[in-house]
């Protein structure tokens, strides 16, 4: 049996002691305020699943606002406010 490296996002979840869904509500509140459409919330657990797993690449977009959730972990956005920049937000 070999050991398995945690991904850096797991590895931050468990640290915060967040469970998937509580990381996707934060994207998900990130997301509205910046004006940014996702997944289901279904499809952003599969999605999370297989990141964590190291099955996908982290796609940009949703790299900035999970980097920005857990950076500023009970913040909440500003309306039509971006994390980063507009460049990382797809506008």
């Amino acid at each position: 049996m070999t050991a398995t490296t945690l991904h850096p996002c797991h590895r931050r979840r468990l640290a915060f002691g967040w469970q998937p869904l509580q990381l996707i509500g934060r994207i998900e509140v990130l997301a509205h305020a910046a004006g940014i459409t996702l997944p289901k919330t279904y499809e952003l657990l599969r999605y999370l699943f297989l990141w964590e797993q190291h099955r996908e690449p982290i796609p940009e977009r949703y790299a900035v606002l999970i980097e920005y959730a857990f950076r500023h972990p009970y913040a909440l956005l500003g309306e039509g406010t971006c994390p980063q920049s507009e460049a990382a937000c797809g506008r």
